[in-house]
């Protein structure tokens, strides 16, 4: 991750239209009950689908020990690859 978070702030795809505003990319882990657990964040540059999706789910799996989960993401990151 980057050092400084001034380097997380990319221009990246904006599904709003809005390119020239940067972004980051945030996962967010929540218990059942919807309280924040854990969260994964990424440069607003990094390409959705393969780059941030899985790396996100994979960080939350291993040091929580899921075995059961939900995936809660816009449609641009639930293809088939992903699910």
């Amino acid at each position: 991750m980057p050092s400084n978070k001034n380097e997380l702030r990319k221009t990246g795809f904006s599904k709003d239209g809005k390119h020239a505003q940067s972004q980051i990319v945030l996962g967010l882990l929540v218990s059942a009950g919807g309280y924040p657990l854990a969260y994964s964040i990424h440069e607003g540059n990094k390409y959705e689908e393969r780059h941030t999706m899985l790396p996100v789910v994979e960080n939350f799996v291993k040091p929580f020990a899921l075995n059961d989960f939900v995936a809660v993401a816009d449609s641009g990151l639930m293809n088939s690859e992903n699910i």
